[in-house]
């Protein structure tokens, strides 16, 4: 009623996330002739030649601790289980195995829809990280399957809004799947990054030492905002086959090459 009184109170639960900042750290050590009287290449060829390592450096280390970091000092990876840790470290979640990126692709994103509350949530798009290989051997050819008078078509896409990414931390016949921006990562912008060096800490070698630090911390901001897949059991997508004179066809793509 328009008089009557507020009854309903919205009732819920803080979660306390530990957010503390770890330090990813890389560096190189080279003798200060290489870079102060090298004849061979320019001193500053050298110097930025070092920078750009330790800058691939981190990234990998970065990379590889978005996917699958253990949470010990370290990102919790998109494909670990959040629900539990011992001794600090948190377990890698069984993997879902599909046959298709059809009704069993579907079941796996369904599953993404509800959050750790139980409520359903919109997912526009979800980001499917793979390594190149089966990119390669299995995306790729089901990204650009021929289908008879539409052209190329991507089954993946004709199946659910997902956008693909390649990572040599994936290991092959597996794929992370899931909701990219539901992924939390803080990275402290004004000391990560900087490459210092130092000409003292290993005078005596007369080596320079140049070190680069990174300063963050990253996780899913929920369990239910990833997926860990087996693909292993991915199948090459069935190929229509035009009979001159007749009728279409499907084979198999492996029925397809064994027949010529």
């Amino acid at each position: 009623a328009i008089a009557g009184g507020i009854a309903t109170e919205l009732k819920g639960a803080i979660k306390v996330v530990d957010v503390t900042v770890a330090k990813y750290t890389a560096y190189f050590i080279i003798p200060k002739d290489f870079v102060k009287f090298n004849f061979t290449f320019a001193p500053m060829w050298v110097d930025q030649y070092i920078r750009i390592i330790l800058s691939e450096s981190v990234a990998f280390g970065l990379e590889k601790t978005i996917v699958s970091g253990d949470g010990k000092e370290q990102f919790i990876g998109m494909t670990m289980d959040t629900s539990a840790t011992v001794d600090g470290k948190y377990s890698q979640k069984a993997a879902v195995a599909i046959q298709n990126f059809d009704e069993d692709y579907t079941d796996v994103i369904a599953t993404l829809a509800k959050d750790d509350n139980g409520d359903d949530r919109d997912i526009s798009e979800v980001l499917m990280v793979v390594n190149p290989q089966d990119y390669i051997k299995k995306i790729r050819r089901i990204q650009h399957t021929l289908i008879y008078g539409t052209g190329a078509v991507d089954l993946i896409n004709n199946t659910y809004p997902t956008k693909v990414v390649k990572s040599s931390m994936v290991p092959e016949g597996k794929a992370a799947v899931g909701i990219a921006e539901n992924y939390f990562a803080a990275i402290n912008g004004g000391t990560s990054g900087i490459i210092e060096y130092d000409d003292s800490n290993q005078f005596l070698e007369d080596n320079r030492i140049y070190t680069m630090r990174l300063y963050g911390n990253g996780r899913p901001v929920d369990n239910t905002s990833f997926a860990y897949l087996d693909i292993s059991g991915i199948q090459p997508p069935a190929l229509p086959v035009l009979i001159k004179g007749g009728s279409i066809t499907t084979k198999t793509a492996a029925t397809a090459e064994s027949k010529g």
